[in-house]
């Protein structure tokens, strides 16, 4: 009975805590307009052998209604075809620069902050994706960043 006791005392101070976070957060008003000229925003793609999702991924950034934007991908020494796909991208869209990373140091660890200096966004550090991003997110980041 005691076991019961704490855990729904757990959950109820759970679901309090969610819900004042909750409200806390600020909902994006949709009618706000973007000053013109729109600021330039950054996107940051890490990719390391990740030649199965790179072109879906670009792809889908590529498709992004925000007019004003740049992508970054920072190939971390894949050793399959990622570099060549993104190269190839990189041609036909001005938007997309690759940038080929430092061999890793011993252990593998990988640093992505000097990445984000190579970023032309300025005052605010952009957006770093993942390879796998629903193809009908907007780069809305900018209008909102306050």
């Amino acid at each position: 009975m005691l076991y019961q006791s704490v855990i729904a005392v757990l959950m109820v101070v759970f679901a309090v805590n969610l819900i004042l976070n909750l409200r806390s957060l600020k909902r994006p008003d949709r009618n706000r307009r973007i000053s013109k000229p729109e600021p330039l925003v950054s996107v940051l793609i890490p990719a390391r052998n990740e030649e199965q999702n790179i072109k879906a991924c670009l792809e889908s950034v590529r498709k992004q209604d925000y007019p004003n934007f740049e992508v970054v991908v920072l190939d971390d020494n894949s050793v399959d075809r990622t570099y060549r796909i993104v190269e190839r991208m990189a041609v036909k869209d001005k938007r997309i620069r690759l940038i080929r990373g430092q061999p890793l140091p011993r252990g593998g660890q990988v640093n992505r902050s000097p990445a984000i200096s190579l970023l032309k966004m300025p005052g605010a550090p952009g957006c770093c994706l993942s390879t796998l991003i629903p193809p009908a997110t907007r780069v809305w980041y900018a209008a909102h960043w306050e």
